[in-house]
């Protein structure tokens, strides 16, 4: 979210913007063609912006040398609706790209919720 500030400095209108960091329920998505299957981390709730969220789920898939096309993280309104998108991603997956899931217990550092993979929350 961008909140502009509009501010009267010395009779001239100035506007400045900052960005406000807000909380989310995500999970994170990498399909691989090559090796016909999707990668797919836990429902995590985090403040962090969606590019280092999706940075750093593709950084943990290279460090286990797992091949991937693109990295995703799509936000849900709850946790429950997160897990949703992620059951419908899984389906989706196996059924139109016959990819095989395969599930990560990863979460980012500093979401709220703890996992057993590496990068989650203590």
């Amino acid at each position: 979210m961008v909140i502009v500030r509009v501010l009267m400095i010395g009779g001239s209108m100035m506007a400045a913007t900052s960005t406000v960091a807000h909380a989310e329920w995500r999970y994170c998505l990498a399909p691989s063609d090559a090796a016909r299957k999707v990668y797919l981390s836990d429902p995590f709730f985090t403040t962090a912006p969606f590019e280092s969220v999706e940075v750093a789920f593709g950084r943990i898939l290279r460090q286990f040398g797992l091949a991937y096309d693109t990295v995703q993280c799509p936000r849900g309104a709850s946790a429950s609706q997160a897990g949703a998108m992620r059951d419908d991603a899984i389906k989706f997956n196996r059924e139109f790209f016959r990819r095989a899931a395969v599930e990560l217990p990863w979460t980012p550092a500093g979401s709220s919720l703890a996992g057993s993979g590496s990068g989650s929350a203590p």
